[in-house]
């Protein structure tokens, strides 16, 4: 099996409740990329969800073991930053990915159809919730936002 370097990258992108994970995956033979995640963490109350907005590797590295890396850095990254959730879509014909997702505890939750040009596709919703971890007081406390100042 080959050796994989992932780096990751998190950067904002200009939402004040978003922020972008991006992770490169690598062979450290010859330092080729060969594959990429992105997440979306949102901050919604007190828990954040994380949409995997990609995740590609190119075709003649699937069925060795080198997605499970990428998968990991998100789950990783998710956990990291209190998620409840993590979703995904995917095109219903796409089984591979499907079985890769199921594999790490993902299900479906539903369908969603879209038109692209004139051609009508058809993604599966899929689900992982992470269990979070119960919150002392002073964590949840600290989790609230202050109220704005009125000036009295």
């Amino acid at each position: 099996m080959q050796k994989l370097n992932l780096q990751a990258r998190a950067t904002g992108i200009g939402l004040q409740v978003s922020v972008a994970h991006i992770w490169v995956a690598e062979i450290s033979v010859v330092r080729s990329s060969i594959g990429y995640a992105v997440g979306l963490t949102s901050h919604l109350g007190l828990d954040a969800e994380m949409e995997i907005k990609h995740l590609y590797l190119l075709y003649r590295f699937h069925r060795n073991g080198l997605g499970q890396p990428l998968m990991n850095e998100i789950l990783a990254a998710a956990r990291q930053n209190r998620g409840a959730t993590l979703l995904l879509k995917v095109h219903e014909n796409n089984q591979n990915s499907i079985d890769f997702y199921s594999r790490n505890g993902f299900c479906v939750i539903g369908e969603k159809r879209f038109l692209a040009g004139t051609t009508d596709y058809k993604v599966l919703l899929m689900k992982l919730a992470l269990g979070t971890k119960e919150l002392t007081l002073g964590e949840y406390a600290a989790q609230i936002p202050e109220a704005p100042s009125d000036g009295s």
